[in-house]
């Protein structure tokens, strides 16, 4: 498919829902009474890779090329011979998958890869309304990456820009401005008693709020500017400031933060009891370096101090002293021995035990406190990124069996760490961890090794062998974030990975959104044909619990079972019972 292609197939994917009817290109439709040197003599004059076959009982088949021109062959070349007067309807699949047009694509991705290998084929029949049309297996799952692609960088509710793409788009703008007089800012906007509206009302009311306030600052926006959902009743705008005169500042600020909150609060009214309430902080970056992350964390800050004053917008400008340049936070935390081991359980659906801990790195600042990934690992070096990969397996390791040699009791199977992409390519990645595994007395059949979905295709082509050297010596390898963008399904297909785990963007929506349950049944499925070990990731809510359990999700990890803690904390828990999931 060309470049051309996938963008308009992209932005038609795009939309809230997709449907089979505008992937389907025509299909040739023989009777199932011709002889199959006839069929032969239609599959030499046109190109197509397969034909619908019909019957005068109504049925509809699918008769494969590749299927089809191999059994003409014969084992022995006698097939043509043996067949050539044959009713082709006697060789045709009647059990092909056939679909309706108006079907999602979601659904049909789903029916096409889960179906027995026997009787899964390169094609996929539609039925519309008064014809049969074709779409290739390829096309469908290509589309599902597409769609996937689209999850990682747009919020699904609102159409806004996804905390990722915000986070990203900011740091392209302060690198803009480095060095310049124009200004980066951030304005920070957040529903005052939204949860009182989702209490009272109903959650159907709340999103549709929160669908009224993203138009609603859409509107408000210049086209420069970035409007995004950081989650909940959290949104942001970024937006680039050119040079003005000194000491007009905040009055700009101030203005920009009460044009947003305007645009949000005014004639908004739910019911005669519930008007539209927000708190805006707005932070602007003065002149020279600006610093994504602490920009963002001044406008929250801002934000918090407007609601509880009720002012209703407050401002920081001139922030430059602390925005100045600095050494990666990552690298500094490295350093200053300020890097904290956290972990999340994962917890087996079936039985309630405790499967696996997943390691999670944390920094405790002097002054920020405890910081989550989110803020230093964006601007991490690689070099950096590398170091973090092992001091994380070296101490995690050597916590784990410390505390299960003072118990003389094993905690869990499994322990689960993450690799960054500057690791994965590491051209000596299996002898390193081989190498810690050795210093710390870890066995290697106890550890899942967790593969970045951002990872691209090169990068998991050159990792390949040293997987396979790790995979080889007991290692598992986790292909993690499955669906986070458009990468997890050619990955499947090209490394050899034990286990997957669903990304929690599709586990949010699998009680109330038909398409995240279609993908996450999907992945399920998929991973079930492929031997693979399946963990749904985010599960916050014993309703999406439930769900899981009815798809037969092997494994779940999230807050509804367990937060992440300090892993000394989450080891000391072990004792004396064993954590389980809820029933």
């Amino acid at each position: 498919m060309s470049a051309v292609d996938i963008a308009a197939l992209g932005a038609f994917l795009a939309s809230a829902e997709t449907h089979l009817s505008s992937l389907v290109r025509p299909v040739r439709t023989l009777e199932a009474s011709i002889s199959c040197l006839a069929a032969e003599r239609v599959f030499a004059s046109d190109e197509v890779s397969s034909t619908a076959v019909v019957d005068g009982l109504g049925r509809v088949g699918l008769l494969s090329r590749g299927h089809f021109l191999a059994l003409l062959s014969g084992r022995l070349g006698y097939g043509r011979a043996l067949l050539s007067r044959t009713p082709v309807g006697e060789l045709v699949d009647w059990t092909a998958l056939v679909l309706q047009a108006d079907a999602p694509v979601t659904s049909a991705a789903h029916q096409a890869v889960s179906r027995p290998i026997e009787h899964r084929y390169d094609d996929v029949l539609v039925r519309g309304d008064h014809d049969l049309g074709v779409v290739t297996t390829a096309r469908l799952v290509e589309s599902m990456a597409i769609l996937l692609a689209t999850r990682s960088v747009r919020d699904q509710l609102t159409g806004l820009a996804s905390r990722d793409l915000l986070f990203h788009r900011l740091h392209e703008l302060c690198a803009a401005v480095s060095g310049t007089e124009d200004r980066v800012a951030v304005v920070y906007l957040d529903l005052d008693d939204f949860k009182s509206v989702n209490d009272t009302l109903g959650h159907a009311v709340g999103d549709r709020l929160l669908t009224s306030v993203a138009r609603r600052l859409e509107s408000a926006a210049l086209p420069t500017d970035l409007v995004g959902r950081l989650g909940g009743d959290e949104f942001a705008v970024v937006m680039a400031l050119p040079a003005f005169p000194g000491g007009h500042a905040e009055q700009v600020a101030r203005d920009i933060g009460g044009r947003f909150r305007a645009a949000v609060v005014d004639d908004l009214i739910l019911d005669p009891g519930h008007a539209c309430r927000a708190s805006v902080g707005v932070a602007v970056a003065g002149p020279g370096e600006a610093d994504p992350e602490s920009l963002l964390r001044e406008a929250d800050m801002a934000m918090y101090a407007a609601k509880r004053s009720g002012s209703g917008v407050t401002v920081t400008t001139d922030v430059t002293a602390t925005l100045a340049p600095r050494a990666p936070l990552l690298r500094t935390a490295l350093d200053q021995g300020w890097l904290r081991v956290h972990a999340q359980a994962i917890h087996e659906v079936a039985t309630g035990k405790l499967a696996s801990i997943e390691v999670l790195a944390r920094v405790q600042h002097p002054d920020l406190g405890l910081v989550g990934p989110g803020e230093f690992l964006y601007d991490a070096p690689d070099d950096a990124l590398c170091a973090l990969d092992e001091a994380m397996l070296r101490a995690a390791t050597r916590q784990l069996l410390d505390h299960e040699r003072t118990w003389a009791r094993q905690v869990t199977p499994y322990l689960n760490v993450n690799l960054s992409v500057p690791s994965l390519v590491l051209e000596d990645l299996d002898t390193r961890v081989f190498a810690i595994l050795e210093e710390s007395g870890f066995p290697t059949h106890r550890l899942r090794l967790e593969v970045p979905e951002v990872a691209d295709l090169a990068a998991v082509q050159k990792a390949t062998p040293r997987l396979q050297s790790l995979r080889d010596a007991g290692v598992a390898v986790t292909l993690d974030d499955m669906g986070s963008g458009s990468s997890s399904l050619r990955h499947i297909s090209r490394l050899a990975v034990d286990g997957m785990k669903i990304d929690r963007s599709f586990v949010s929506g699998i009680v109330d959104n038909e398409r995240d349950l279609a993908v996450v049944r999907m992945l399920i499925d998929l991973g079930a044909g492929l031997g693979l070990t399946v963990t749904a990731e985010g599960v916050e809510t014993a309703e999406q619990l439930e769900v899981l359990r009815d798809l037969h999700c092997p494994y779940v990890q999230g807050f509804f079972l367990a937060h992440p803690e300090p892993l000394a904390e989450v080891l000391a828990a072990r004792q004396p019972g064993d954590a389980s999931v809820p029933d």
